[in-house]
């Protein structure tokens, strides 16, 4: 005999069945890591040539070096003429786009998807190889809002994070594999945002 209590269980345990079926089967190309001081997990592709290093409260990080290719940008993000000591103490941003191929094999924060921008820790280095002295003096003084290019580079020293529900990806720029092809704009950077 069914009882009203016996039908119940029936339901939640259909419920549960369905719903689990419903959810995606884990990904074999990729290594899931828990980052149990963030609460966030991050995917690791298994083809790629970053290894997890450790685990940490400032995210995930990770040895190996990797060639990626994709765009940069570097410039100023919006007219900031309204604010005079920002106008003349902030610094152009840079961030790099890396292309899908490279995507590919970034580790990144599972729940927001692959890597759409990185960061570099030491900046510096990358616009000296990157972009012509002159040009990169013009975007500093405001005479040129960004700068853009395609090459393929080489990184290490790869860290996944996230501030304030954001992912954040940085890495240590080694080298520019093949000549940068640059493209000076008199408009401002379209920034990427959200990692």
């Amino acid at each position: 005999m069914i009882t009203p209590r016996s039908l119940a269980l029936i339901f939640v345990a259909a419920a549960l069945s369905v719903a689990h079926a419903g959810s995606p089967a884990p990904d074999p190309s990729l290594d899931l890591v828990k980052n149990s001081d963030q609460g966030i997990v991050y995917a690791v592709p298994k083809a790629g040539p970053l290894r997890l290093k450790k685990v940490d409260r400032d995210g995930a990080h990770f040895t190996g070096s990797i060639r990626i290719a994709g765009s940069y940008i570097y410039g100023y993000n919006a007219d900031a003429s309204d604010d005079a000591e920002y106008e003349r103490t902030a610094e152009p941003d840079l961030y790099f786009i890396p292309d899908d191929a490279a995507r590919a094999l970034l580790p990144y924060w599972c729940e927001r998807g692959p890597v759409r921008g990185l960061y570099f820790s030491n900046r510096d280095a990358f616009v000296r190889a990157a972009i012509a002295s002159p040009l990169a003096a013009q975007v500093k003084s405001r005479k040129i809002k960004s700068v853009t290019g395609l090459l393929t580079i080489w990184i290490d020293a790869y860290v996944a994070t996230g501030e304030c529900d954001t992912p954040i990806y940085t890495a240590r720029f080694l080298k520019i594999e093949r000549a940068p092809d640059v493209v000076a704009h008199n408009a401002y950077a379209d920034p990427i945002s959200c990692g």
